[in-house]
């Protein structure tokens, strides 16, 4: 992850073992589930409500994914194992096709505390 880190940590190797447990959160995230309070160590679920809990391990400054203007939403990133999968289809001049895997992929679905 590129985005700077402004509690807690980014993801490691570690955390891949973990990946269907940990989540780093930006700041918007973490200012709307937890306002006025450290978001690191709490709990977030995802989905639906019989899902397990993610241990937010970081909180990163917000990075603009979707839009150029407008409101922004929240973002929970994931380790990549544990994101949804992300493929991106890169056409060269030739006509040839490569496929790019995902590294950690952000994860817009409704959070909840």
């Amino acid at each position: 992850m590129d985005a700077a880190i402004v509690e807690g940590r980014a993801f490691e190797a570690q955390d891949l073992d973990r990946a269907g447990d940990v989540a780093v959160i930006d700041d918007l995230a973490a200012a709307r589930l937890f306002p006025g309070q450290r978001a690191v160590g709490r709990n977030v679920w995802i989905g639906a409500a019989a899902a397990p809990p993610l241990e937010i391990i970081g909180v990163v400054r917000h990075i603009r994914h979707s839009q150029v203007r407008g409101e922004e939403r929240e973002v929970i990133y994931r380790p990549a194992p544990a994101a949804r999968t992300l493929a991106v289809v890169v056409r060269a001049a030739s006509g040839t096709t490569a496929a790019v895997g995902p590294r950690a992929a952000p994860d817009h679905g409704r959070a909840r505390r």
